[in-house]
């Protein structure tokens, strides 16, 4: 059941999804490359996309061969993936989402609120075998245009690696001006 903060979040993400100007850029495709040689899936390897938006990533790793699910906190997110698509917050993914050998999940973290964030990372972590995460460290202005913050989750590369530490086995991270890197294993997978 959702409550007050996920409805809010929802809403806004909602509302973010109707502007085209936010569906133009797809930060997660510009990490894909990245993030399949770090992982190394095998094709027909099972891959839930964390946050996927338009669902351009997901449909690329599905042309791939790879078995995908996206999942998205807002249901008018996902139109250019015609595979299965979950509407879910990632700090309540729910019991039968399934279990996924690796997880995609690249310019999401940095937009959970940072009260939910330990949460997300046991969620994630009941449901994914290893995963790609790249967080953003720079404060959004797309969010201008409804009144509201989209990074609320913006921190040194330290803190994230602590957070990720609790719930996952981190096998690689790498520091950028604008972002983290990690590739983990989860603890409870």
């Amino acid at each position: 059941m959702a409550d007050q903060l996920e409805h809010a979040e929802r809403e806004k993400y909602r509302a973010m999804w109707a502007f085209d100007s936010y569906r133009e850029r797809s930060p997660g495709l510009r990490f894909l490359a990245d993030a399949l040689k770090k992982l190394s899936p095998v094709p027909a390897s099972s891959i839930v996309d964390l946050g996927c938006g338009t669902g351009r990533v997901s449909a690329e790793l599905q042309r791939l061969g790879f078995d995908v699910t996206g999942v998205d906190i807002a249901d008018n997110a996902c139109t250019e993936f015609t595979g299965p698509f979950v509407t879910a917050s990632l700090w309540h993914l729910p019991d039968d989402l399934g279990k996924f050998q690796y997880g995609f999940c690249a310019d999401v973290l940095e937009h959970i609120p940072t009260e939910r964030v330990a949460q997300t990372m046991a969620s994630i972590a009941d449901h994914a075998g290893t995963v790609y995460f790249q967080i953003a460290n720079f404060v959004c202005h797309e969010g201008d245009k409804i009144g509201e913050h989209l990074h609320l989750t913006v921190k040194p590369i330290k803190w994230w690696r602590d957070m990720l530490s609790e719930k996952w086995i981190v096998e690689h991270a790498e520091a950028a001006p604008k972002h983290h890197v990690f590739v983990c294993k989860s603890r409870a997978f």
